[in-house]
């Protein structure tokens, strides 16, 4: 018997729903109404009446804006007249009571308690901060310490203070620009009183005497001092507690801690939008009080567990629970006008092309690996599972950046058209390929003809790095993990500061020796003349600090990556940093050692809860990112690659042509230009560029991507999909059928080489290096062939199309780039060259050549992403809409919620269009995937609303790494090992019997299948869903589309199936619809006792009715003249269920129909046809006969379930199906303290998730907590007694 596929169960059950009409009124009303109203509402101060009205609309979530904040104790020492001139707004004064407020406050433990600032960006957390400094200076506290992630916001911190309370108020000491020892006694008049600002870098610093940074502090403060800390940016502090599978925490989180443990009596202010992405993160903020004596949990491990177990509804209960005590504010910007869109970019037939032969040539890679590793196990007995962690590491960084690749072409043109449309383009990226450039420029000698391929970079340093050729060393050794991971530490410090190489004299020598080589003789006189006269010149900036300042800029590219694990940890390297004199200019590098490296042994854990949080391969820290400009970097600690490269093949993949467009200026981007609609003032204009000239062969191998000229239209995500739609158009032609681009019987390009297949059983021994190194020489021969058709460095490529360094604002870490010259030649330029300001002030100065119209697109990084701001300020002279476009989504949520806020602040002129360009390929949702997740939880703990940070649709949509995910994973494997027994067969090429055969062998090829005895198994290592999704990566276009078009309907198939069961977890919710009549029946205040303190919650009876009386049906009926009053079977009673039908408007959809019942009101009815619904029913006689029915029905269901009505017996109390007025309890106030009471209740139950209500009753009261199943409110009540000794202390 034919097994059935999704789609016909599917359409089964819409045909016999159609067939037999609406189920039964009974079935229908099962469950807990629910309904999700708007997520976010406008705000204002309830309890605070000071400070001016904010430049612009502040929201807050639903659940957050129903939690009733403290009362205000408290009264500031700020002086009014600097409230009431508007320095302060209301929003910032708010925050700024409650966290003195809180301040006032101790412990259980004796400490001081915290106040933790969660506003978004834009809100203004830097003149907050400033007002809770400038209150405890007012009343003698005039110590306080302000910490943060760079020193380039010690110049917002001044101006934050200045804005607040004028130039000169208190004296801002830089921690760095002290030599260690005590602070006093080096400025003994002046740094007595005054605000020290540090960054997390210098914080955790040590002196070669073993003096630290943090002691120096503590000692300046002193330990028994009541000032203020603040720990801006906090979220830099995320990683004190490490998953498991990890080596510890990191060292910046252990003095965050160390430092408030040593200040007990310190007010402590936490700061950031982003300060906890998951509830590990939260390991900090000791100061707040959840966990510890006195509270619910004794120790932190006891709140990760409870929170961690009962998911995004308990997180969401954290974020309530911290407002309602006064610890915790979090509010945002609005988001109206705000555009936001995913665009997934068609993937050319070349680029396919291009993949697959990548692909092919890691399966070979992969083959050769093997042989090599099995021929020396045979001879060493070592094995070789280290390296294979670094090949497949590798392996997905270089599919990564080809998925990056694709999005180029798109990423321009969409750049091109907002500019023609009078816009402005910010692109956000995290890889910027510094370390592969660095590598060539040092090989080459500081000359670079042509840019460099940073996938083809990774290729080649694999195969020289990790391919065994001496049976003696292991490539998983110590040494060569330290060479994969960058130089050891001592080589580190001597090399740098002896620098390994200068960039500017090898430009300079370089530029000598052309001359020479030229034979212009008197150039080069007049060259090495103006040389001299350079030198003679008074320095005009200062010199690159190599100790603390080089190290301050931390929050850069390469600061806190993300790794496979999204963690950090400090391994072996802690140790040493302890127990050694470490500088303050290594923390930072050692803070961020290698991502991949440990990215890799995440891979390796079998532990399940690891795995499932484990991206392996996710950024290798040399890799994918970079440090910010005035930090060291190393070649030493990049990968070097040989071989050259030539970039023809590959802008003739990824480069964009224009030649066919008429009158279109490829370079008139490059003019700094600015419209004088969009200025007040114009801005000096640059001098016209000429165009360039491009090299003969690169014009022929050019590739037209888009042909026609698309209309002008005014939403650029609306020009995205139409440019979307031609290119699938235009490809068409050249597409292949996914049996033909896989099939099993196309040749391997590698079979005709003898080295490859040559058999390695019998080599003689002293055979064995000569054979293997013949075979690495051919591997590396086959990657630089292929590497001539792999993309150019992404960041390099949008720079070149988009006009060039004078038009692009480049807001990186990296410290230089490759350019192309007049001439159509490319040369290796410092990101400064031709401006006059230092490198480390280079991102400023970009900054301010956006903001000032004199560059219309900024291409922001990691360096970029945190304290700049590139929105429409009504400021500044560059007031275009900003379109930000997304091209490589951060791994870490904080990290994309503080890009996407550089974009949208207050004070703007317009709002900001964002989108997000995905590729079509499989593998790239694996990257969507994690970062949606991360910004639901980053939401549920921040703002108590999943959707608070991912409200997008269409980023929900590939939120797949939860249980659904994994039993659609497990179905899905079920199928490739055993097709007759899977519950749904494909539909999709996976049908083909040969495309099924070929995909399955892939499966097994990249690990997450295996034969075992001639059985095909699930790799328990390798079958959860992070791996699978890493993996897909390495699989040729079509196969992989194929597996997670199949995975995607099986999972959409297990989310209907639990939402239409009622076990969906969507979230916080709304008890009843908009069209009920809810109201708080009763009240119950229990108070209970925990460590001596006492505690209160509330249980609340809340009463929706839901009915619909015969004169609201009357009035609707009168808008619907098509309705009509129907009725189904007559019940043994006699009794008829009456309702009021009507079809949806067109502009809702076809296939849906209203339903309206005088007991259970309006819903929708989907799949069933007005016409057939009609047809199993009868219709009324006359408006009086209904109206009969309508008004009993609507009359005896009050206080009756269905089943009383309809047989006229009545059914236990408890039966509340069909009732028109249902009860609900929903627990509110401490419900975090009384925990162990609410578990215990919870369990005894269902055991299900946790549901966070909101209630809005008619008589506007604003409820929000857990609900809590009739059936057990009295065990709840019990527990509570039992644990905390509760009594009922008053109900109303």
């Amino acid at each position: 018997m034919e097994k059935p596929t999704i789609a016909s169960v599917v359409k089964q059950q819409q045909q016999q729903q159609q067939r037999n009409g609406p189920s039964d009124e009974a079935a229908e009303d099962t469950g807990v109404q629910l309904s999700t109203a708007t997520t976010f509402v406008e705000c204002f101060p309830r309890k605070v009446r000071t400070g001016g009205p904010h430049p612009h609309t502040i929201v807050e979530t639903s659940s957050m804006n129903a939690v009733e904040p403290p009362d205000v104790k408290i009264r500031l020492a700020i002086p009014e007249v600097w409230i009431d001139n508007g320095a302060l707004s209301c929003v910032q004064m708010e925050a700024v009571v409650y966290a003195c407020q809180s301040h006032e406050q101790h412990l259980a433990s004796g400490f001081r308690r915290g106040f933790l600032i969660g506003d978004g960006a834009g809100v203004g957390k830097g003149r907050t901060i400033a007002g809770i400094i400038i209150h405890n200076y007012e009343l003698g506290r005039k110590r306080s310490i302000w910490l943060s992630v760079s020193s380039d916001l010690l110049y917002d911190a001044n101006r934050d203070m200045t804005d607040v309370a004028g130039a000169n108020y208190a004296p801002i000491f830089q921690l760095s620009k002290f030599k260690y020892g005590k602070i006093r006694d080096q400025q003994p008049n002046k740094s007595s009183k005054g605000i020290i600002f540090a960054t997390y870098a210098s914080l955790v610093g040590k002196s070669k005497q073993g003096e630290s940074r943090l002691n120096q502090i503590i000692e300046w403060f002193g330990r028994d001092y009541d000032g203020v800390i603040v720990f801006d940016e906090c979220h830099r502090a995320k990683n004190l507690c490490p998953k498991a599978g990890t080596t510890g925490s990191s060292m910046i989180g252990r003095c965050v801690v160390d430092l408030q443990r040593a200040l007990p009596q310190a007010r402590i202010v936490y700061a950031s939008a982003t300060g906890a992405t998951e509830p590990r993160n939260m390991a900090y903020m000791e100061r707040l009080g959840i966990w510890g004596p006195g509270t619910a949990f004794n120790e932190f491990g006891d709140f990760l567990e409870v929170v961690e177990k009962r998911g995004m509804g308990a997180m969401e209960l954290v974020a309530m629970d911290m407002k309602r005590r006064g610890l915790y504010i979090a509010r945002q910007l609005s988001f109206y006008g705000v555009d936001f869109d995913v665009l997934e970019v068609p993937l050319a037939s070349e680029y396919k092309k291009v993949y697959d032969e990548s692909v092919a040539f890691w399966a070979e890679l992969q083959t050769q690996f093997t042989r090599a590793f099995e021929l020396l196990s045979a001879q060493n007995k070592k094995t070789y599972k280290t390296a294979w962690t670094h090949f497949y590491s590798a392996c997905q960084r270089f599919f990564k950046h080809l998925c990056i690749a694709v999005k180029v072409p798109m990423c321009v043109e969409i750049a091109k058209k907002a500019l023609e449309q009078g816009k402005c383009v910010v692109i956000g990226l995290q890889s910027t390929g510094e370390s592969q450039t660095n590598e060539v420029l040092e090989e080459e000698n500081g000359e670079l003809e042509e840019f460099v391929s940073t996938p083809k970079q990774l290729l080649v340093s694999l195969i020289e790095k990790y391919f065994p050729t001496d049976a003696d060393e292991e490539p998983g050794s110590i040494d060569n993990m330290m060479s994969f991971k960058g130089l050891d530490n001592e080589d580190r410090r001597r090399k740098r500061k002896r620098q390994v190489f200068d960039f500017e004299a090898m430009e300079i020598e370089a530029k000598r020796r052309k001359l020479w080589e030229e034979g212009k003789y008197d150039e080069l006189a007049e060259f090495d003349e103006s040389l001299k006269k350079k030198d003679e010149k008074p320095a005009t900036a200062k010199v690159e600090s190599e100790g603390e300042d080089d190290k301050e800029r931390e929050d850069s590219d390469d600061e806190d990556s993300e790794k496979d694990s999204d963690e950090e940890s400090e391994p072996e390297e802690e140790e040493t940093k302890e127990n050694s004199d470490t500088s303050e200019d290594e923390v930072e590098e050692e803070e961020e050692k290698d991502d991949l490296f440990q990215a890799l042994m995440d891979e390796l854990s079998t532990d399940e809860e690891d795995e499932a949080e484990a991206e392996p391969g996710s950024s290798n820290h040399d890799t994918e990112t970079e440090a910010s400009p005035n930090e060291d970097r190393e070649v030493e600690d990049e990968q070097p690659v040989n071989g050259e490269h030539d970039d023809t093949a590959a802008l003739k993949l990824f480069f964009m042509d224009y030649n066919n467009k008429p009158n279109h200026d490829v370079w008139a981007s490059r003019q700094r230009i600015v419209d004088k609609e969009s200025f007040t003032e114009s801005p000096k204009k640059s001098p016209k560029k000429s165009p360039k000239k491009l090299p003969k062969k690169e014009k022929a191998a050019t590739n037209v991507v888009l042909k026609k000229k698309v209309k002008k239209v005014d939403k650029i995500s609306d020009f995205a999909k139409k440019v979307s739609a031609e290119m699938r158009m235009n490809d068409m032609v050249h597409e292949c059928t996914s049996t033909e681009s896989c099939s099993s019987s196309a040749p391997s390009p590698f079979n005709n080489n003898e080295v490859f297949t040559a058999d390695l059983s019998n080599i003689d021994p002293s055979d064995v290096n000569s054979t293997l190194l013949q075979i690495k020489d051919e591997l590396l021969d086959r990657a630089a062939r292929i590497g001539e058709s792999l993309p150019i460095n992404t960041l390099d490529a949008l720079i070149d199309q988009l006009g060039g360094p004078e038009a692009v604002a480049e807001m990186t870490g990296r410290r230089g780039r490759v350019v192309r010259c007049k001439d159509g030649s490319t040369v290796y330029k410092r990101r400064n060259d031709g401006e006059n300001v230092n490198l480390d002030l280079i991102n400023i100065q970009e900054k301010d050549y956006f903001m000032n119209g004199n560059k219309l697109v900024a291409i922001i990084s990691e360096a970029a992403s945190s304290g700049i701001s590139l929105h429409a300020d009504r400021r500044a002279l560059n007031k275009r809409r900003r379109v930000h476009i997304t091209l490589e989504l951060p791994w870490s949520a904080d990290r994309a919620v503080q890009q996407f806020g550089r974009t949208h602040r207050s004070n703007q002129e317009h709002p900001p269009e964002y989108l997000f360009l995905i590729s079509e390929l499989a593998g790239e949702k694996r990257f969507v995937s994690t970062a949606s997740r991360r910004l639901q939880s980053l939401g549920a703990l921040t703002h108590g609303d999943r959707r608070a940070v991912a409200e997008s649709d269409d980023l929900a949509r590939f939120s797949i790494e939860n249980k659904y995910g994994k039993k659609a994973l497990g179905m899905v494997f079920q199928m490739f090992i055993n097709p007759t027994s899977c519950v749904f067969r494909p539909r999709n090429a996976l049908a083909n019997i040969q495309f099924f055969k070929v995909s399955r062998e892939h499966l097994v090829r990249v690990g997450v299948l295996k034969r075992v005895n001639g059985t095909i198994c699930v790799d328990r290592e390798n079958g959860t869903i992070n791996k699978f999704l890493n993996r897909l990566l390495l699989m040729p276009v079509d196969v992989q589309n194929a597996i997670f078009d199949y995975y995607m309907t099986v999972f959409s198939l297990l989310v209907r199936q639990a939402k239409s069961d009622g076990t969906y977890d969507n979230g916080t919710m709304d008890l009843g619809s908009s069209t009920d009549h809810v109201t708080r029946a009763k009240t119950r205040v229990y108070q209970g006792t925990l460590s001596g303190t006492r505690f209160e919650v509330l249980l609340h009876r809340i009463t929706v009715d839901r009915g619909y009386s015969w004169a609201d049906v009357k009035a609707t009926a009168q808008v619907h003249p098509e309705g009509l009053f129907l009725y189904g079977a007559v019940q043994k009673n006699g009794r008829v269920n009456p309702c009021f039908v009507y079809p949806a408007d067109s502009a809702t959809g076809s296939g849906i129909i209203h339903i309206i019942r005088p007991n259970t009101g309006r819903h929708q009815q989907k799949s069933t046809k007005f016409e057939t619904f009609v047809a199993h029913h009868k219709q009324f006689a006359n408006l009086d006969v209904a109206k009969a029915a309508w008004d009993l029905q609507f009359t005896i269901t009050k206080d009756q379930c269905l089943h009383s009505y309809n047989n006229g017996v009545k059914h236990p109390a408890t039966c509340e199906v069909g009732r028109r007025v249902r009860g609900y309890y929903v627990l509110a106030g401490a419900v975090l303290t009384a925990w162990q009471a609410v578990e215990k209740a919870l369990n005894r139950g269902r055991g299900a998730h946790i549901q966070i209500v909101r209630i809005q009753t008619n008589e506007n009261q604003k409820l929000v907590g857990v609900l809590v199943s009739p059936n057990v409110v009295q065990t709840l009540v019990e527990e509570l007694g039992s644990h905390y000794q509760a009594t009922l202390i008053k109900q109303y």
